[in-house]
């Protein structure tokens, strides 16, 4: 490939990502919650996995798969959940991230 040909084919900005993306459908933008809402719930009480990211103070990000039985997963209140730590790899890397 020519290799000014390939840099004007460059994106540099997010406009020129979204326009080469093109706009999302109203239905994916309002599926982002703010808050647990009771479908969240009724999701989180049947699902036997959830996957915990978390990220230390410079940035180093971490996720971490968890599962056990459905619903395992419980809220606390809109925004905080609960979940029990189970015996793992003992890097704790989430653990740490979150302290």
């Amino acid at each position: 490939m020519n290799q000014t040909l390939w840099k004007t084919d460059l994106i540099v900005s997010a406009d020129q990502l979204q326009a080469l993306v093109g706009e999302p459908h109203e239905a994916v933008v309002k599926k982002s919650v703010s808050q647990m809402e009771e479908h969240v719930r009724h999701f989180l009480s049947l699902s036997p996995l959830f996957f915990l990211s978390s990220s230390n103070a410079a940035g180093r990000c971490d996720t971490s798969p968890r599962g056990d039985d459905a619903g395992f997963v419980k809220p606390l209140d809109d925004f905080r959940l609960v979940y029990p730590e189970r015996p793992g790899n003992r890097r704790i890397d989430s653990l740490l991230n979150l302290l």
